[in-house]
């Protein structure tokens, strides 16, 4: 059994090693994948990495192999989440675009029976809607990505109608129909939440310093790892999110099926094949391997 995986290195390409290398304990074969925002920014250079990494954050596995003592695992299909015990899949840890990988079980998040390649977007889904769990309106959220997309839809679905500030591409906001300022002086100066979701660090140093708010809400994804506070410091909250709790059904699937009417998904024979799809464009693209 082989090992093909697509690799970043500062150029992408598909490295084939002679067999299934075990980093981790849970030996997985990915079936699909869901690729965007971070892909894009890794292959851009905003997201700049120390070392050669397989890329592909969140999607669908099935386990193939477990070392150790959690044989539970064994033969089940589950989710794979970016937000684990090592850190960020596919940014700081090998990710799962790969014939076959091996990661921690703290990936692992909800076990499935029928799997459909949506399914792949479920983790973002998670994460944007306890995003908006947290906040409280008026609601700000910075950056126009997959991230504050989903983060702002659910708001939607809550009663809250957010406004975004995009420094960057906007195309997405404006295809949902959402409030879109690009300008910080064109922008309300009061706010009760700011979510944080691009990896922009002059654009959220720009809203955290020219605005008021009580609560900053950050993406984990966003890889925030400081933000300014003004003088009055100990009148605000600071909260940040990782993949989230338990929360509602209906919201979850509603804002499922929006998105995924938008991703495109394509079936690929060989990872040779998906070269071609990077880097992705719009909300991302769903890889089902077969």
């Amino acid at each position: 059994m082989k090992e093909k995986a697509i690799v970043y290195s500062g150029v992408l390409e598909v490295v084939e090693y002679p067999g299934v290398i075990f980093k981790e304990n849970i030996l997985v074969k990915p079936l699909h994948i869901y690729v965007s925002d971070i892909e894009r920014n890794i292959l851009s250079g905003t997201l700049p990495l120390t070392k050669p990494i397989i890329l592909g954050s969140m999607g669908v596995a099935r386990v193939i192999e477990v070392q150790g003592s959690s044989s539970e695992y064994s033969g089940q299909t589950f989710v794979i989440t970016p937000f684990g015990n090592k850190g960020l899949l596919g940014i700081t840890e090998d990710g799962i675009l790969a014939s076959f990988t091996s990661i921690h079980q703290s990936y692992l998040d909800e076990p499935l029976m029928e799997i459909t390649p949506v399914d792949a977007l479920r983790p973002l889904v998670k994460h944007g809607i306890e995003l908006a769990k947290n906040a409280v309106e008026p609601v700000l959220i910075e950056g126009c990505g997959s991230i504050g997309i989903v983060a702002g839809l659910s708001l939607r679905l809550l009663g809250i109608e957010p406004v975004f500030y995009c420094e960057e591409t906007s195309k997405l906001a404006m295809v949902y129909e959402f409030n879109i300022v690009h300008h910080i002086s064109s922008i309300s100066k009061k706010w009760s939440s700011i979510i944080l979701t691009s990896y922009n660090m002059a654009s959220k140093h720009r809203v955290l310093m020219n605005l008021d708010y009580n609560k900053v809400i950050i993406s984990r994804l966003s890889l925030t790892s400081w933000i300014p506070i003004k003088d009055y410091s100990s009148t605000i909250q600071i909260v940040t999110v990782d993949k989230g709790e338990l929360y509602d059904q209906n919201i979850r699937r509603q804002v499922l099926n929006e998105v995924s009417r938008r991703v495109r998904i394509y079936e690929i024979n060989d990872l040779q094949d998906a070269l071609g799809l990077f880097p992705p464009k719009g909300i991302g693209f769903i890889l089902s391997i077969k």
